[in-house]
Formats: C-alpha cells, sequence, structure tokens
C-alpha cells in the first residue's frame, strides 16, 4: 500500500515535467492501496484558493478521494514527537517528515518525486517504478 506525498499531487496539477508519469501511476495502480496525507489535502488547499482555483480544489478531491476511491490518513497529537525525530535523524521538512512518520505507522510505501525521502530507512518510490510492478487496471 502506498502513501503519494505532496509534491507528486502538485507536479499534476501544475502539468509538470512529469505529469505524465503520475497520471499513468494514478490510473494503473487500484485506489485502494493509495493514501493521501490530511496535511496533502489542506496544503493543496491552502494553495489553490491562494490562486483562486477554489473549484479545482473540489474537482481534485472528488476525483482522487471522493470518487476515486483514495483513502486519507492523519498523524494525531501524539504522533507529532515522530514526525520531529524523523525530523532530526533525515534532516527532513515538516512535509518530508510527516509523510514519513505516517508511513511509518500505517505500514505503508512513499510514492514521491522528492529525493530528500531518498536518505531515509524507508526510501521512496517513483510513481513509474510503481507503474512497472502495477497490471492495467
Amino acid at each position: 500500500m502506498y502513501l503519494i506525498d505532496t509534491c507528486t499531487i502538485l507536479e499534476l496539477l501544475i502539468g509538470g515535467e512529469r505529469a505524465k508519469e503520475v497520471e499513468e501511476f494514478l490510473r494503473r495502480t487500484p485506489p485502494d492501496l493509495l493514501h493521501l496525507s490530511d496535511y496533502t489535502v489542506h496544503l493543496l488547499g491552502d494553495l489553490l484558493f491562494k490562486r483562486g482555483k477554489s473549484d479545482l480544489l473540489l474537482q481534485v478531491l472528488g476525483d482522487l478521494v471522493l470518487a476515486g476511491g483514495i483513502q486519507t490518513l492523519r498523524l494525531k497529537v501524539e504522533d507529532l514527537p515522530d514526525l520531529v525525530m524523523a525530523s532530526r535523524r533525515f534532516s527532513l521538512d515538516y512535509d518530508d517528515a510527516y509523510h514519513y512518520a505516517l508511513a511509518a505507522k500505517y505500514g505503508l510505501r512513499i510514492v514521491s518525486l522528492d529525493p530528500h525521502l531518498d536518505q531515509t530507512d524507508l526510501g521512496r518510490l517513483s510513481p513509474a517504478e510503481v507503474s512497472s510492478q502495477t497490471a492495467p487496471l
């Protein structure tokens, strides 16, 4: 099972150079294997609201979560020491430490375009790596 980090979803939304890779990953991977953090949902909301694109937020969350079946997960306040320890141990920023702690808590593999997670013991998989292991739906 996989945890999709924030930068992976952003790559798709901004139409970045690896957006097709992310799109293929989402198309090929069964949604019951995919998870987003509540942090990602709220960060996307913040970024899109600031750009006057609240409708895009509703569309994306509708497509991925409501209709798409991707589950959202969160850390509780009592999990924050794990986030801080991950940040210190691997020199991660808040976003990366949040996803690391969440993946560790739920036994998930992190799907990310962010190389900062390579230095952790959990590592990361690129969207293309997961797609190559998954039969088309």
